[in-house]
Parts: C-alpha cells; structure tokens; sequence
C-alpha cells in the first residue's frame, strides 16, 4: 500500500509518518506540507492511501479531495483534522475516513482496516483475470476477452504485461512501440496511449492493473494469471509455437521459447 500524507503541520505529519511505519502492508509513505505540490505527485503517481488535513493554506481538504475525484484512478482519502465541524459535509465527499486530532494508534488501525475491507471487496468483484500471450495477446475477466478500442493501448498493455511487472521507462517505451519518430511527437503519443488504456481498463473494472509513476508504469501482476509467467516458470509443454504475434517486439522471446522446448 502506498501511502500519502498531506499535512501543513511538520508534528502531525511526524506523529501519523511513525504510527503508519508500524503498519506492514504499508510499502510506501511520502509527506507534504504543500497541497498544491502533493496534488502534482498524485497526478503523476500511484496513490493507495491520503491522509488529508482540511485547514491549508492555498487550497483546503474539501476542495482538494473535489479535485482527486476528478482523476481517473482516485485513491481512497481520509480526513485528518482538529476541527468536528467539518465532519458533515466531509462524509458527503468520497472521504472513507474522518480522525479527528489528537489521534491514536486505533484510529489509524481502524481506517487501515477499512481501507483493506473495501479493496478487498472492489477486487473480487472482478472476476478471475486471465492474460493470455499465446499465439496472441489478450485478456479475460472470467473467460471472457475484453476489447481495445485503441490497438496501441492494447500493445503498451501487452509490452507491460512482457515485462513481468518491472518499472518501463517511458523512453523505453516510445523506442519500441514509435520506432525512430521525432522524441517529443514520441512522448506525447504514449501518454495518449496510456491515458487511453488506464481508461479503458477502468470502464471494466482493471482500473488498477496500470500503476503509474513519475516517467515510468508497470502492470501489476499479482492481479492476473498468464500463461507466459507459467511457461517463465518451467511449464514449457503449454506453449503453442507462438508467442504475441502482432508484436515484432515479441519475436526474440519465441525463438528463446521455442529453444528451450526443443531442449526438452
């Protein structure tokens, strides 16, 4: 879980920063002290967990949390504040938490608790994901194959998914995918791409299958099988002789399957 914590107040940060340490699903804690700053990393990064204050200077909690909901993938939010009086409206915005300060250990327990009952429900209503990279890429939810309205968000999907789960650096990416097209043309293309495909994936409920940083994206595959991971990990008999076909990419890793199985 990646937490952030936006807090004007250096103690209350501080305090929240070492309460949340203690918790070991926690992978990740960043802080700021500047809404605005936080909201620019939010946009650009993968975000599980806000803890939120409400009075900020520049722009308040309720109406930076208006403005997280306006994002494609919001992450959950919590208010954190010394003021009761917010409480009424606060319950009126997607806020799945409100602490009052001072807080304790059992107040942040508690809203851990639910953060993991509620993404727990949301990803069992997924179904069963599978991806299947054999002859060609696609992927199901519960058998059934979604469709791409975009065939190069569909290809920027099937590079990440090749990549196991690694970082890809957006560079890495516009070489493979744009060819030797002008760098900035490039860059701009596969940001469209990815907006189009975290946008698609979200319609039918893999909203969290990209996570998304500063420059770079990755799949996250503990969310789906893949027949390409089970031959990675000896099953070379499921392999049919090809691999992603639509992708020239792909090539060098069938000729390196196709090695091993004539090895067998």
């Amino acid at each position: 879980m990646k937490v952030i914590i936006i807090d004007d107040m250096l103690y209350a940060r501080n305090m929240l920063a070492r309460i949340l340490k203690e918790h070991d699903e926690i992978e990740s804690i960043r802080t700021f002290s500047d809404p605005i700053s936080a909201f620019e990393y939010i946009k650009e990064n993968s975000v599980d967990l806000i803890f939120l204050d409400i009075e900020m200077p520049e722009i308040n909690g309720m109406e930076l949390i208006s403005e997280f909901d306006k994002l494609e993938d919001p992450p959950m939010t919590v208010f954190v504040t010394g003021y009761a009086s917010y409480a009424i409206n606060a319950w009126k915005t997607m806020a799945i938490g409100y602490i009052l300060k001072p807080f304790n250990k059992e107040d942040i327990a508690q809203v851990i608790e639910k953060y993991k009952l509620l993404k727990g429900i949301k990803q069992k209503s997924l179904g069963h994901i599978e991806i299947k990279c054999f002859p060609g890429f696609d992927v199901f939810i519960d058998g059934k194959p979604i469709g791409f309205r975009s065939k190069k968000a569909k290809e920027l999907l099937a590079y990440l998914v090749h990549n196991q789960g690694q970082w890809v650096n957006v560079n890495t990416i516009c070489y493979v995918l744009m060819g030797d097209i002008d760098e900035g043309k490039a860059q701009n293309r596969v940001r469209s791409y990815l907006s189009r495909l975290r946008k698609e994936l979200k319609e039918v409920g893999l909203g969290e299958l990209i996570e998304q940083a500063y420059g770079k994206c990755r799949v996250n595959t503990k969310l789906f099988t893949c027949d390409y991971y089970r031959v990675l990990k000896g099953e070379l008999s499921i392999f049919n002789g090809e691999y992603m076909y639509e992708y020239s990419w792909a090539e060098a890793v069938k000729e390196d399957i196709l090695n091993k199985v004539k090895k067998m």
